[in-house]
């Protein structure tokens, strides 16, 4: 006769994963678990995996270790296009986590410089999960440096996506201006912060939660792009309904979710046109004639610079 080992089931949180162990919380502890083989025989890729953020079930064995029997549904799983294979010249999936309530996009208002369609990239990818967006405009101090015209196309952007709805805010580490407007937007969700390396996530992170080995890399001078000092996803509790998922720094994000065909509705300009073509639901807003997106653009009810992102988008799929 089998000996059940299983002697009772329990829910906990996937704050981290190494291999084939998974870091997960339960009940305000912190266990290291593995898959249950039953789980185990069902992953066929990624995306099958625990990520970051999951609800999952578990079981607890004779030993009092756990195993993981099942993830449970999640609301949404934010992902991003990894390194083409080698093997099959395809791209793969790179899951970031899971459950997330808000996408934080950290930029740089200067040192480095502000990519703004980077920062399209991630509201794309939160409007494809839809996941609201926080825009945290860091070295607000800065500002003052930027020249007239500098200043003047910068406040124009910021403008521009307030209209679209996004909350933007500014801050500083140096003067700890906006610091508490951002800790009052972190409260009672599930923050995922995302941003280049040196636009100072790490630097904002000191300051909402203060950790001696916490380490912060300055902009490297020369070539003006940050140093990775975050080097892999980090769970960051502040309080029993509020958690920041810190993710290393990205030069590169390579969109997963979103297809051709699903590109116009993560641009909320773009919504309410959408069916006026002369293809209707078939048109990709590129060349075609009758196009109610570039009519906009041409008559200024759509920003040219974001019609510029929407292709450049449209450019990595074709």
């Amino acid at each position: 006769m089998t000996m059940n080992t299983h002697t009772s089931t329990c829910q906990g949180t996937v704050i981290g994963k190494s291999k084939a162990l998974f870091a997960v919380m339960v009940a305000g502890q912190i266990s290291h678990s593995q898959l249950a083989p039953t789980l185990a025989r069902l992953i066929k890729n990624e995306l099958d995996l625990p990520a970051i953020g999951d609800q999952v079930l578990l079981s607890t064995q004779s030993d009092g270790q756990y195993r993981i029997e099942n993830i449970l549904a999640r609301r949404s799983l934010i992902c991003r296009r990894a390194v083409t294979g080698k093997d099959t010249g395809q791209p793969s999936v790179q899951v970031i986590a899971a459950n997330i309530d808000q996408l934080v996009a950290v930029m740089a208002t200067s040192q480095p410089e502000l990519k703004w369609a980077m920062l399209d990239r991630y509201t794309v990818m939160a409007e494809a999960q839809q996941i609201d967006v926080l825009i945290c405009l860091t070295k607000s101090d800065l500002f003052e440096q930027l020249s007239c015209h500098e200043q003047a196309a910068f406040q124009h952007r910021c403008h521009l996506y307030r209209q679209l709805g996004y909350r933007l805010l500014f801050c500083s580490v140096q003067t700890l201006a906006g610091i508490a407007e951002v800790q009052h937007q972190l409260q009672g969700r599930t923050s995922l912060l995302l941003g280049k390396s040196g636009v100072g996530k790490t630097s904002l992170l000191n300051v909402l939660l203060p950790h001696p080995g916490r380490k912060v890399a300055a902009v490297n001078q020369v070539t003006g792009k940050g140093r990775h000092t975050t080097t892999a996803l980090q769970w960051l509790t502040i309080d029993e309904n509020s958690v920041v998922i810190d993710t290393p720094g990205t030069r590169e994000l390579g969109l997963w979710e979103v297809t051709t065909d699903e590109l116009d509705v993560c641009f909320p300009e773009m919504r309410p046109l959408l069916g006026q073509c002369k293809f209707r639901l078939g048109c990709h807003h590129i060349e075609e004639p009758g196009c109610a997106i570039r009519k906009a653009v041409v008559t200024g009810s759509i920003d040219p610079y974001r019609y510029q992102s929407y292709l450049k988008l449209m450019e990595e799929w074709r």
